[in-house]
């Protein structure tokens, strides 16, 4: 076939310099996204904060549903860490078999910045 593709009509910012008959080509999928049943009480809450915000500006549909869910997950995930590590410190001290006294890193600050990476990655 020759000629430029056709364009997406739901993409149209130019309006139609032709003045032709536009093409009906793609659907339109369903707004917005079902909260997921296993979610808690604060996965249910940002995830219809999240919801609410991207169908506002119209760029969540039913499909997006899953990256949300994995989205809110790791953000919660991330909120609840430095909570521990303010009460129980960056750093802990325990002993090693000989004797000697170790400052390990806390394992909350890895499961922080490996939510924060899963976040960023998603972003």
């Amino acid at each position: 076939m020759s000629g430029p593709q056709n364009t997406d009509t739901s993409t149209f910012d130019k309006g139609n310099p032709s003045k032709g008959q536009l093409i009906k080509m793609s659907p339109k999928p369903k707004r917005g996204s079902p909260t997921p049943k296993h979610f808690n009480k604060q996965e249910r809450y940002w995830f219809k904060v999240l919801c609410e915000r991207l169908d506002a500006i119209g760029v969540i549909t039913a499909i997006d549903g899953m990256a949300l869910e994995l989205l809110v997950g790791a953000y919660v995930e991330w909120r609840k860490h430095p909570d521990v590590i303010d009460k129980e410190g960056e750093t802990y001290k325990t002993t090693s078999t000989d004797g000697n006294v170790m400052i390990r890193p806390h394992p909350q600050v890895a499961m922080m910045a490996d939510a924060w990476k899963r976040i960023a990655d998603a972003s």
